[in-house]
């Protein structure tokens, strides 16, 4: 068994309500291993929200090519579009997937950030990125160009970066608001807090409860964290509030 959680964004509540739930688990990482994963969650999904409900597994593994488009290792964000022109002089691309900028973002203890200066992007260039992150050292802080965020609230930076994303994206975003649930088969909630389905359901309740318009070109960190907390998404209590189980 492996525990895996859907994230729904709410209509008749205030912000998005994720359910842990307990899955059999397909050992292996092939594709089609995989995807019998999802479609395990999936329907364990449909028996909790409906059977009618429309289920989105954002990763490279989705079989839905929107859920792969939207994968953090495909969706790309530019930064030139968030940072001042000083903050990006040494960066040789801007362009960069939204998992690369987060991981290369990380600051230890007793380190500097690690954001790899790519001329041009590549796939392959991930490896870089993992190889350059020091193993086993105590997480402090996030440092993207000069911008520093602390630890708290715990996935601020990645939503910050990855809902932006969303908005730079609208042919994509858009897409978003037509389903219900969003799930990750690679997220373990038991190990990791960053998660893109989570994100994304944040970003649909935000844009369904008319909180966040279309039309909005950018979210600086000033305004997100004070759209969060408005909506009591980082309260001191968020996972009490935030996660409930089903």
């Amino acid at each position: 068994m492996a525990k895996r959680i859907v994230a729904a964004p709410l209509e008749k509540k205030v912000g998005i309500r994720i359910y842990t739930v307990d899955i059999p688990w397909q050992r292996g990482m092939s594709t089609i291993q995989k995807r019998e994963n999802i479609s395990i969650l999936h329907k364990v999904a449909a028996e909790i929200l409906g059977k009618s409900s429309r289920i989105l597994e954002i990763s490279t593994k989705s079989p839905d090519s929107l859920g792969r488009a939207l994968s953090s290792f495909n969706l790309v964000i530019d930064l030139e579009r968030l940072l001042k022109p000083e903050q990006l002089f040494e960066l040789g691309c801007v362009k960069l997937p939204v998992e690369i900028v987060f991981q290369g973002s990380k600051v230890f203890k007793g380190s500097e950030p690690h954001l790899v200066k790519f001329s041009n992007w590549d796939k392959k260039d991930w490896w870089k990125v993992k190889k350059s992150l020091p193993k086993g050292n105590t997480l402090i802080a996030f440092d993207l160009l000069g911008d520093r965020w602390p630890l708290e609230p715990k996935t601020a930076f990645y939503d910050w970066l990855y809902i932006n994303a969303l908005v730079q994206n609208p042919t994509v975003a858009e897409k978003l608001l037509e389903f219900d649930a969003f799930t990750d088969i690679e997220f373990n909630p038991e190990r990791a807090y960053n998660c893109q389905a989570v994100s994304a359901a944040i970003y649909v309740y935000l844009r369904k409860a008319g909180i966040l318009p279309s039309t909005v070109e950018v979210l600086t960190r000033k305004d997100f964290i004070s759209l969060m907390e408005t909506e009591g998404l980082y309260s001191k209590v968020r996972l009490q509030n935030y996660v409930e189980e089903g």
